[in-house]
């Protein structure tokens, strides 16, 4: 009897590792992660167990149980086990944002759902990502050195507009509002398109813990959603606030302040990310025998640096591990700065 109830016991924890681990391989495949091997693109679990194979000659991150990849000349989203989603085939196309991606088709903007059907057709010059129900798109205009210009509105999911093209720049949605720019400054409309905030700023950025960068006067500061100046202009530079925390600039140096305006970190690095999971990748310069040579490293909330700075190229952490790339070699590191063994399937 306790043998029999041994062996059901032993088959019943077998089954459930196989449905967990199924369930994994056939989930939203969000927590993969990009990983490089000579040129090619593939996608890796946490623990650096290939689940996708690097074949790709670029590829976006999973997002909405899909990811964007480009190969042959062609982009196409795949589904976590690799497979394509649909068969349609892109000039470009970018990560699904609220079960949306943007794919360009002929010069024109439109996008597909999850299932690669083609919900909006292509039709737009210009557009953003979906957030709050809303893209941002344009029927007219250009890029020019990597800025747009023409006339910006929002569109719903069935491609209307339910707010006119009318801004000379946009930014998508964050927290129910949107940073625009309209007859030469920078004010936040809500999702009516009528607006919260009035535009009396030179620049303005997107709200983050409801907090939002500002240029005025030459200088940056942050306000609240009442438009409030909560800290005064006094910097030459601002990020949004990531995890309670902003980056700013002094004297070209870059630091990080809290929400009260009080510098924690001290203006000490020559460029900053934001924090991602407690850390955020900053830029130092060292000069050695005459030369000056720049790289990246991390540091924690304290501005401890916790990953030396040693590296050409870094992207933010996510599930404990960070893409690098060090004497053009590329690879995942943890948290302690430790590179994760990439395992073939």
């Amino acid at each position: 009897m306790r043998f029999m109830t041994f062996m059901r016991n032993l088959l019943y924890i077998l089954l459930l590792a196989f449905y967990s681990s199924l369930c994994y391989a056939q989930g939203s495949g969000d927590r993969f992660i990009l990983f490089e091997k000579e040129g090619r693109s593939g996608y890796v679990t946490p623990d650096g167990k290939v689940v996708i194979s690097a074949q790709y000659n670029s590829a976006f991150d999973f997002s909405d149980g899909a990811a964007a990849v480009h190969d042959d000349g062609k982009w196409f989203y795949i589904r976590p086990d690799g497979k394509p989603v649909g068969n349609n085939f892109f000039a470009y196309a970018r990560p699904f944002s609220e079960g949306m991606g943007a794919v360009k088709i002929r010069g024109k903007w439109g996008f597909v759902n999850v299932h690669g059907v083609l919900e909006i057709n292509p039709r737009f010059v210009h557009v953003g990502d979906f957030k709050s129900h809303l893209a941002r798109a344009s029927v007219t205009g250009q890029v020019r050195y990597g800025v747009f210009e023409g006339k910006t509105g929002y569109i719903d999911k069935s491609g209307n507009f339910l707010i006119k093209p009318q801004y000379d720049s946009a930014n998508d949605f964050r927290e129910g509002f949107a940073a625009v720019k309209k007859d030469g400054n920078w004010g936040f409309i809500n999702q009516q398109g009528l607006f919260v905030i009035n535009p009396i700023f030179q620049w303005a950025s997107d709200f983050e813990g409801e907090m939002a960068p500002v240029r005025l006067n030459d200088l940056y500061g942050f306000i609240d959603k009442r438009g409030n100046l909560v800290i005064p202009p006094r910097f030459e530079n601002a990020g949004v606030f990531s995890e309670d925390l902003a980056s700013i600039s002094i004297d070209t140096k870059c630091g990080f302040v809290n929400k009260t305006g009080v510098i924690v970190i001290k203006p000490v690095f020559e460029s900053c990310s934001d924090f991602k999971e407690g850390l955020a990748a900053v830029r130092v310069r060292e000069t050695e025998h005459g030369k000056t040579k720049y790289s990246w490293g991390f540091i924690d909330k304290d501005g401890a640096m916790v990953i030396e700075a040693k590296y050409a190229r870094v992207a933010p952490f996510s599930g404990g591990i960070s893409r690098v790339t060090l004497r053009n070699n590329s690879f995942l590191i943890d948290k302690k700065g430790r590179e994760v063994v990439i395992v073939d399937k």
